[in-house]
């Protein structure tokens, strides 16, 4: 049993602490902006500007965007919100969310706590990046830019692996922890919920930039090709030698797309 729970936990990266480099932003933040971290959702800077929305993926939280709201550049020029995802949030209790939908849905509800009436940009790390797309497919006229960061989108290239069905089987889901049984379990929905998405695409208006690195091992580089077939890009960061953990490890390169967007 210990071998298998094991083998979940490297499956889905957690035998390193890929937030490692931006710990202690995280911590500063907690200490310092207490009073700006919600039950759902954390937020720094003005409310009367720009909303950027950082949506992580899966597992995840919003601590993962910690170092971001933390950092006076953006915080000066932007209203940050970072959220937890439906599944991740403390009262959901370990239920899973696998609808885009519904997520989408909910994630949106956060727009309700700025005041600038101005079009999100929305930033997706993973499985965050179909969330930011379905997003944009259900509010098309209201989204102002995406920023799609080693984003899980086509479902061709979506891939269940042997070891993730026998995580969800009966017997070993109780041995796996929430957070990990919720990530199993929208993961292993997400080929058909982009399948429902797939002639969704022409929907979205907003501007996009795209990042990925060429060695992630966990999302396959090739989905950058179908987000070029399927949006117009405004620009196309593809970071040479890297894996998926780009927020943490070249964080200047996703605060440069969130400027660069306006």
């Amino acid at each position: 049993m210990n071998l298998i729970l094991s083998s979940i936990l490297s499956l889905f990266g957690f035998s390193i602490d890929p937030m490692k480099p931006a710990r202690e932003a995280i911590e500063n933040f907690k200490i310092q902006h207490s009073d700006r971290i919600h039950h759902t959702f954390a937020d720094a800077g003005d409310v009367t500007k720009r909303p950027v929305i950082f949506i992580h993926g899966s597992p995840g939280s919003k601590e993962g965007w910690y170092a971001y709201l933390y950092d006076s550049s953006l915080s000066k020029r932007y209203h940050l919100i970072s959220i937890d995802r439906p599944g991740y949030r403390k009262d959901d209790d370990g239920r899973s969310e696998r609808s885009l939908t519904k997520q989408a849905e909910l994630i949106w509800d956060v727009l309700k706590n700025n005041k600038s009436n101005l079009k999100p940009i929305l930033v997706g790390h993973s499985f965050g990046g179909a969330v930011i797309a379905k997003i944009a497919m259900i509010h098309k006229e209201e989204i102002h830019g995406l920023v799609f960061v080693a984003s899980s989108v086509d479902p061709q290239l979506e891939k269940v692996k042997l070891i993730q069905r026998i995580g969800d089987s009966w017997g070993i889901r109780s041995l796996v922890p929430d957070h990990l049984r919720v990530c199993n379990e929208e993961i292993l929905a997400l080929k058909n919920e982009l399948q429902i998405m797939k002639d969704d695409w022409s929907l979205i208006k907003a501007k996009v930039i795209v990042i990925h690195g060429e060695k992630d091992d966990l999302v396959p580089v090739d989905n950058v090709k179908f987000l070029q077939n399927k949006l117009k890009i405004h620009k196309t960061y593809l970071l040479e030698n890297v894996n998926h953990f780009i927020p943490w490890n070249y964080p200047e390169v996703i605060k440069q797309a969130i400027m660069e967007l306006g």
